[in-house]
């Protein structure tokens, strides 16, 4: 028993030695010779991207489509967030929608297909291959250039939110001041209270 563990703990040694010397070894010839010696992996091609395979659907990309910023379901979610938030998310949400109605871009989004690299450090060009991809690619439009009609919903949007958002924020402050006027009222009641002369001191005494 003790010669196996003595074999074991000599082989663990000579083998931790080994893995050293050789990382050792690669760091010096690569310090040295860098890529001089090394094997490059060739791809098949001249690597320009393939055509793309009969499958891929759609074929073409899409016509370019509006996406509002101000959806109904967003709208009814900001909602919801101010009831139970008490107010408190209509100070947000009313300057994202300011920020929103002043912006001067909008956005569009197309269906697109095409060819994408596949980045392979190890071949010579960085590119091992071409895949095909497919979905939405956005774009940010400026308003000048864009439909009409879609910057006018955007900003009605906007700005509905940003009336909806104001009332609450305006009930709120009306809310705050009464209840502090109120609490300054009740206030000064009970300090005229206190300092009114007592009914015993008001009746003289008979001679």
């Amino acid at each position: 028993m003790g010669n196996y563990l003595s074999n074991l703990g000599k082989g663990f040694v000579r083998s931790a030695v080994n893995q050293v010397g050789r990382d050792a070894g690669r760091v010096v010839s690569n310090q040295t010779f860098g890529d001089a010696h090394s094997t490059p992996i060739r791809g098949v091609g001249n690597g320009t991207p393939p055509p793309l395979a009969n499958n891929a659907m759609p074929t073409g990309n899409s016509d370019f489509e509006y996406v509002p910023e101000t959806t109904t379901n967003r709208m009814i979610a900001w909602i919801v967030a101010i009831v139970l938030t008490f107010g408190l998310a209509a100070v947000i949400c009313f300057f994202k929608s300011l920020s929103s109605y002043n912006k001067k871009t909008i956005r569009y989004r197309r269906y697109e297909v095409g060819q994408e690299a596949i980045i392979d450090r190890r071949y010579r060009n960085n590119v091992r291959g071409y895949q095909t991809v497919q979905g939405y690619k956005y774009y940010d439009v400026p308003t000048m250039q864009a439909n009409p009609n879609y910057v006018k919903k955007h900003k009605k949007n906007a700005m509905i939110l940003m009336i909806i958002s104001g009332v609450v924020m305006l009930i709120a402050v009306n809310a705050i001041v009464s209840v502090s006027t109120k609490k300054n009222i009740s206030k000064e009641k009970t300090e005229i209270v206190n300092n009114a002369p007592s009914t015993t001191d008001s009746v003289s005494q008979p001679q």
